[in-house]
């Protein structure tokens, strides 16, 4: 089983679209695609990092339909990773919010994509809220970390068809 360490540094979140020739960036001898992110390598705190962002322009929220686009393709993908089935995936993130904010009451979505289908059709995932990992709401704190799986378990779909806290928890996660 082999172990990859992947850095990344997201303001927001990151996941993205059907068919289309992807962006391709190339990071310390990693080539990652980009699906509805923008991505660069940048310096935070005297280190070299990939910095991802969901990209606004291509894929814009949805105020009144959030599941649809919260939940939807926008990530970088690692490719050339064929062998690689189970195991250990470390990420360190760093997460701030975007400034103006694409909608009121955003919590800092940040996440890694996994199992992805060579078409794009499913996916697993798991991301925080930062915004909601130390705050005085106990309700609102056991949302910090949310698991689905697209396109049949989105995060909505798992919070009504299953038990309190089967898909979701809380983490002592914060923004930056």
């Amino acid at each position: 089983m082999k172990k990859y360490q992947i850095v990344l540094i997201l303001a927001l979140c990151v996941h993205f679209c059907y068919s289309q020739e992807f962006k391709q960036l190339e990071f310390k001898k990693q080539t990652f695609e980009l699906h509805n992110v923008t991505g660069e390598v940048i310096k935070f705190e005297g280190k070299k990092e990939l910095k991802i962002e969901r990209d606004l322009e291509t894929f814009p929220f949805d105020e009144k339909n959030l599941e649809a686009t919260v939940d939807d393709r926008h990530y970088a993908r690692l490719i050339d990773l064929n062998d690689f089935e189970n195991g250990t995936i470390e990420v360190k993130m760093y997460s701030q919010l975007q400034n103006p904010a694409p909608y009121p009451g955003i919590a800092g979505f940040i996440g890694v994509y996994f199992r992805i289908a060579e078409d794009d059709s499913e996916w697993e995932s798991i991301y925080l809220r930062p915004k909601v990992g130390r705050i005085n709401n106990q309700f609102a704190r056991n949302h910090a970390v949310q698991y689905f799986s697209y396109p049949n378990y989105k995060f909505q779909t798992l919070r009504d068809s299953f038990q309190a806290g089967s898909y979701e928890g809380s983490a002592p996660v914060s923004l930056n």
